[in-house]
């Protein structure tokens, strides 16, 4: 299974994206992933492009093993996620986080309001809050 993890940041992404990779044992992946140097996030914007193409042919070469992941970023459109989903062949869920929180990246308030203003509503996505018990929520395998 391919699970897709949006929200903006502070929203619990990365959070909810751990719990069910340890209770699953799902790969978790993360564009963000690749900024981190020596145990040190250092984004460069220059370079989400890079960032993006990492994910996702991590993301294809697990999934033609077999694999169960999970991804998380912002996935503010619907053509970012048909960039990782698209030629797949594989079914994938989206679950879209929904709270509001600090951001662990300190994104100013300036690029959170373009990016709440560009999301685009992607039908059949699965709503969650992280202030709501995981165990009760439909976002569980």
């Amino acid at each position: 299974m391919i699970t897709l993890i949006r929200g903006l940041p502070g929203s619990g992404k990365s959070t909810l994206a751990r719990a069910l990779a340890a209770r699953t044992g799902a790969l978790h992946l993360e564009a963000d992933m690749y900024f981190v140097q020596d145990g040190a996030y250092r984004y460069d914007s220059a370079h989400i492009a890079e960032a993006h193409a990492w994910c996702r042919n991590l993301l294809r070469d697990a999934s033609k093993h077999g694999a169960d992941v999970i991804v998380a970023n912002t996935f503010t459109q619907r053509r970012e996620i048909d960039g990782y989903t698209l030629g797949l062949n594989k079914p994938y869920r989206v679950i879209h986080c929904t709270a509001s929180g600090d951001s662990l990246h300190n994104v100013p308030a300036d690029v959170l309001a373009r990016m709440a203003a560009r999301w685009e509503v992607f039908t059949g996505e699965v709503s969650y809050d992280w202030r709501a018990p995981l165990s009760e929520s439909p976002v569980l395998y």
